[in-house]
């Protein structure tokens, strides 16, 4: 109901057993839980995209890890590719890690959307500009979507990672 998280307050209806009512702080578990539960679980996609804009438009210190865990499971698996776009943009605004690389490459070689390939595509390229390295498996990753992909993007930018790592 209350999406402002200029408050750091959220305040949910859902349905149990019985129409529940739930108003707290995004720091409360009970908080943390049914906005991950509902990001990852919820059969209308439009909840879930609630859930992951609230978490986008909220600013934090740090970044839980069950919150990253959903956010990284919505990216690789949701069947809605708009849920799946939102829920990238939101880990390109967590801090770049090896898990957050994984996700990326999983994006790379296994999402349909050549626009979320495209976008993955970019963050891994903007890692490596920051000096991140990638193993000799992520290069394999590079070298087969230069040869394969059906987005010229992709196929270019995965040429330039491969031809800047050797």
């Amino acid at each position: 109901i209350d999406q402002d998280a200029s408050d750091g307050e959220v305040e949910f209806i859902f349905e149990a057993i019985k129409p529940m009512r739930v108003k707290g702080n995004i720091k409360d578990d009970r908080i943390k839980n049914i906005l991950t539960y509902s990001m990852v679980n919820d059969l209308n996609p439009g909840t879930r995209l609630n859930s992951i804009n609230f978490l986008n438009s909220k600013k934090t210190e740090t970044v839980d890890i069950e919150i990253k865990s959903a956010v990284i499971d919505v990216v690789r698996y949701d069947t809605n590719a708009g849920v799946r776009r939102e829920a990238f943009k939101l880990l390109t605004k967590f801090e770049y890690d090896e898990e957050i690389k994984k996700t990326y490459l999983y994006v790379l070689m296994n999402d349909s959307s050549s626009s979320l390939r495209i976008e993955a595509m970019t963050a891994l390229v903007e890692a490596g500009k920051e000096g991140y390295q990638f193993s000799p498996e992520d290069l394999s990753i590079f070298k087969e979507k230069m040869r394969t992909d059906e987005n010229n993007y992709v196929r270019y930018y995965a040429k330039n990672v491969l031809q800047e790592n050797q």
